[in-house]
């Protein structure tokens, strides 16, 4: 029996008149949806209102985004025409239950739709010459030739093998309506990359983000009472999200009940910040960066200019440099630099060169280069960027590639401002000046340490959101080694460090003492010029000889 078609009413009035589900208390009852369910819905009408037809659902454990993606392939299969839908989940036992689930709704029909084939894998309609396909990642090779016209991935981060929804993507038409749902499994997976990208606009994916308290479930008002007191960490977690005490009391009494409390933000996330959250193996501290990513600071992407010995800054869509703060006539700047081979628009997997400008005396960050170019090119910026925040101290890594930027540096634009270090020449016995950083094993550590103490006090400022995530996706791996998860980067954690580095090594100067800061009359708020700088290059001559 073929059942009227959505033409005439919502898929949300279908599921609710025509199916059931199995609660949990293990009893049968019509399928109305939940607060979250509601969300998604009108999050996906929201997202086909704006041209899209793949949708990423990033969300808390056990909140029916699931439950609504199946109920709407079927519905697509009883009553639209030569309609493939596959579900595929990480797991046979998860398949299992989804398939369940399904069985379950076509049950719930009165009377049941006749079916031409029903197995564990495969329902077909013959009223409308429709299937429906449910699977196991990697059991089963979805092609070209399959015109998948409804894809549903499920629990994409917990797939062992995510490079198979290539293939899964590969089967689809051109129109096809995809959903990818997952609890999150840390920084750096298949499913974060494509989340981020989605954020970013740079994919095609509408991205859904479902917080744990939007679920009405997790409620609990029975243990609230005269003696329940929130600490100050659970009143700032609250007055964040806007909760109400009962929420704040299930959410206490649910870290209590679990094994790994650690895993809360990973579980039951509240932003999609902690939903990448995947254990205390994270180096740094994770409360304080998701602090500074949930107070974002506005920000101005451009290029820098040198317009007859006059660096400017040029506002530009897309541009090399993202500024915070622009510079200041009585402040001295520090920058760290990780350089990386590379050109841009290579492959995404390339490392970036990078560079983070902090304020000398704060330590906030002031502004941010990322991008894949030669060293040459690296050079020349780094050069531009040092000069317009009034000749920073210059911190570049010279291993591999960072030894040609420290080249270009020195002797095509002469910066007279480069961190060096000491070092005694085991052939003459003299002591020679060595620029750039030597990154190894026991630097690194050191470098990695001070930036561990400098997020955990505070002591420093990240405001750019793309610092934040390789801060978060940087792990203690299974050996004990500090470094960025599979699929992550960190070149802009290393970048970071070494301009916190020169904030500690280099202190900041008194202007109107020993540091030669330019004079208000010499142009106010303007950073460079050419007298300034002839002043400052005289004046580091003097310190190091």
């Amino acid at each position: 029996m073929k059942i009227a078609t959505t033409n005439r009413i919502t898929d949300r009035q279908y599921i609710e008149k025509y199916f059931k589900i199995v609660n949990k208390k293990r009893r049968r009852v019509p399928f109305k949806f939940n607060v979250a369910q509601a969300f998604i819905e009108r999050s996906l009408k929201e997202g086909r209102s704006k041209g899209f037809s793949r949708f990423l659902i990033l969300k808390a454990r056990k909140q029916g985004a699931s439950s609504l993606i199946l109920a709407k392939l079927l519905i697509r299969c009883l009553t639209l025409e030569n309609r493939r839908a596959v579900v595929v989940s990480h797991e046979s036992g998860a398949t299992q239950r989804l398939l369940g689930r399904v069985y379950e709704y076509k049950d719930s029909l009165n009377p049941p739709p006749p079916i031409d084939t029903e197995s564990t894998k495969e329902m077909s309609f013959p009223e409308t010459g429709s299937k429906y396909y449910l699977g196991t990642a990697g059991s089963r090779a979805f092609g070209r030739g399959d015109d998948t016209t409804d894809l549903h991935i499920s629990e994409l981060d917990w797939w062992e093998h995510s490079e198979v929804l290539t293939g899964l993507l590969e089967s689809c038409v051109e129109d096809a309506e995809v959903f990818i749902e997952t609890t999150g499994n840390g920084f750096g997976s298949k499913f974060h990359g494509l989340w981020t990208g989605a954020k970013k606009g740079e994919n095609e994916y509408y991205p859904i983000f479902i917080p744990w308290f939007l679920s009405e479930e997790y409620d609990r008002p029975n243990l609230v009472g005269e003696d329940f007191v929130l600490d100050d960490m659970e009143e700032k977690y609250r007055a964040r999200y806007g909760l109400r005490l009962s929420q704040m009391a299930w959410r206490r009494n649910k870290l209590r009940l679990m094994d790994r409390p650690d895993l809360f933000p990973q579980e039951y996330p509240a932003d999609d910040m902690e939903a990448f959250l995947s254990s205390g193996a994270n180096v740094f501290d994770t409360g304080v960066l998701s602090e500074w990513y949930n107070m974002p600071k506005k920000f101005l992407d451009g290029v820098l200019v040198d317009k007859e010995g006059v660096i400017e800054f040029v506002e530009q869509a897309r541009g090399w440099l993202r500024v915070f703060l622009k510079p200041k006539a009585d402040v001295s700047y520090r920058i760290g630099s990780d350089v990386a081979e590379g050109i841009e628009n290579e492959a995404k997997d390339r490392d970036y060169s990078t560079g983070v400008v902090k304020h000398g005396q704060t330590w906030e960050q002031v502004a941010v280069l990322q991008y894949r170019v030669d060293p040459d090119v690296h050079a020349e910026r780094l050069n531009l960027v040092g000069r317009y925040y009034n000749v920073a101290k210059l911190c570049v890594e010279r291993n591999g590639p960072g030894i040609a930027t420290l080249s270009f540096l020195q002797k095509t634009h002469k910066y007279p401002s480069l961190y060096y270090s000491k070092v005694l020449d085991e052939r003459t016995q003299r002591e020679t000046q060595k620029f750039g950083w030597d990154q190894n094993e026991k630097t690194r550590g050191m470098l990695i340490a001070l930036q561990k103490k400098a997020v955990r006090e505070k002591l420093s400022r990240v405001y750019d959101q793309r610092v934040i995530m390789e801060h978060m996706s940087f792990v203690t791996n299974s050996h004990g080694k500090d470094e960025a998860t599979a699929g992550a980067h960190d070149d802009l954690v290393i970048a970071d460090a070494l301009a916190t580095m020169m904030c500690s090594l280099n202190p900041y100067y008194d202007p109107t003492t020993n540091w030669m800061a330019p004079d208000k009359q010499m142009g106010g708020t303007r950073a460079y010029n050419k007298k300034y700088i002839s002043r400052m290059e005289e004046y580091m001559r003097q310190k190091t000889r």
